[in-house]
């Protein structure tokens, strides 16, 4: 039987407080990906456009898994987060600050383990009067890579997890220089619970989760603007 977990409801938040101006505001959040479903999400805004927070109802992986993908057994979850932040003439994004505070609870038996994964997939830029989109920076940086378990022969591991991180990005934001800028920033954040022949032969079971009762789990994305000069 799967073990007790399997009834607790998923997962974390993402808040993304933003820099106050009239110059520089998020104009839309878009999710995609089976970890944030529209059914088991929701996205918040706040009434100044200051602070957007992503709530997720299905980030949870199990092994044997529950649910089969195209091709098999699926077990990894995935959830793209695209902000779109647009900017007034004179003006730049300054910084992107992305920090991870993830909390949430792990059971893994012998031969499972689970890998986190985030990547600033990409930044593009499309400007007032012009249909061309331009990338200005290079595809997949690392934000985020955690290992959770053990390789080999264990005792079943049952216990809390705190993942925290930070990472900012002062580049390839540029200037903009005609009537409006818009931003696509897209991260692609990633679980999956991989298992091992041991996990087989010794029937191992597994939980993971990222827990959405505890408010202090989130992804903030702190966006801050400046002058060109």
């Amino acid at each position: 039987m799967i073990s007790k977990f399997l009834s607790l409801i998923l997962s974390f938040t993402l808040t993304i407080p933003v820099y106050s101006a009239v110059s520089m505001q998020i104009e839309k959040v878009y999710m995609k990906g089976d970890g944030c479903s529209l059914d088991d999400s929701a996205i918040v805004i706040s009434p100044e456009s200051s602070v957007v927070s992503v709530l997720f109802g299905a980030f949870q992986l199990s092994y044997p898994p529950l649910i089969a993908g195209p091709t098999g057994p699926k077990n990894f979850k995935n959830c793209d987060i695209t902000l779109m932040v647009k900017t007034l003439k004179n003006t730049k994004i300054k910084t992107l600050d992305i920090n991870f505070d993830l909390r949430g609870f792990a059971y893994l038996e012998t031969g499972v383990n689970v890998n986190l994964t985030s990547r600033a997939f990409s930044v593009s830029r499309t400007s007032s009067g012009s249909s061309i989109q331009q990338t200005t920076m290079a595809r997949h940086k690392l934000l985020l890579k955690k290992f959770i378990g053990k390789r080999g022969e264990h005792p079943p591991i049952e216990s809390d997890f705190v993942i925290e991180t930070q990472n900012q990005l002062k580049k390839p934001f540029l200037c903009t220089t005609k009537t409006s800028d818009k931003w696509r920033i897209v991260i692609k954040n990633k679980a999956m619970m991989m298992a091992t022949g041991r996990a087989f032969h010794n029937n191992s079971i597994a939980d993971f989760l990222i827990d959405s009762q505890d408010t202090s789990s989130k992804v903030q994305f702190k966006v801050t603007s400046a002058p060109c000069q």
